[in-house]
């Protein structure tokens, strides 16, 4: 008789959890937490100041309030998948028009777009997501997903040091560049 080496089967949603976390971990890296390495940059070469430069990150925050019912009807609708997929391709073209404003109002303009990709692959439709797949555990599957967030203040160090290295707009570029490669195909 031949045995088989059965190893146990990981259930798929924790797969999905760890794609949760990485996906909180670098959206909130690179919209959320990092946007403070950006603020002294921008006004050196801008010359705007602090007030209008940290507008943008109200207004984000505003939009993405504002568009939190919507987003949950869309997740309602659509499904979650194509929700976080269409929302990480719309913050990524964000990030890259955000990395060639040269007006004030194109800056502003960007961070509509961030806020409405944000809304659509962040909290509420990940968490969506994650209800899907958990019936059992879901405190716990909910609580490993949305500590990325927190571990996400991490990459500010990588942020200020690929600003150092290069500019406030190239490192907007290098960012948008990794959330193609290493978040979008998590969605």
């Amino acid at each position: 008789m031949i045995r088989k080496n059965k190893r146990p089967k990981i259930f798929y949603g924790w797969w999905i959890v760890g794609a949760s976390f990485l996906t909180f971990l670098y959206v909130g890296g690179a919209v959320f937490y990092g946007f403070t390495a950006f603020f002294e940059p921008i006004q050196n070469e801008t010359g705007w100041s602090y007030t209008q430069v940290s507008i943008a990150a109200s207004l984000r925050g505003l939009e993405m309030g504002l568009l939190a019912p919507l987003v949950g009807v869309l997740a309602d609708r659509w499904g979650p998948r194509k929700l976080i997929f269409g929302g990480l391709f719309i913050t990524i073209v964000g990030l890259l028009f955000l990395g060639s404003a040269r007006s004030l109002l194109m800056f502003y303009a960007a961070f509509v777009l961030i806020a409405i990709g944000v809304s659509a692959c962040t909290v509420l439709v990940v968490l969506t997501a994650l209800a899907n797949w958990f019936q059992r555990r879901m405190g716990l599957a909910l609580g490993i997903a949305s500590s990325g967030f927190g571990f996400s203040g991490l990459l500010v160090p990588v942020i200020v040091r690929l600003i150092e290295a290069y500019d406030w707009r190239t490192a907007l570029n290098i960012l948008a560049l990794g959330m193609l490669v290493l978040v979008l195909p998590l969605s």
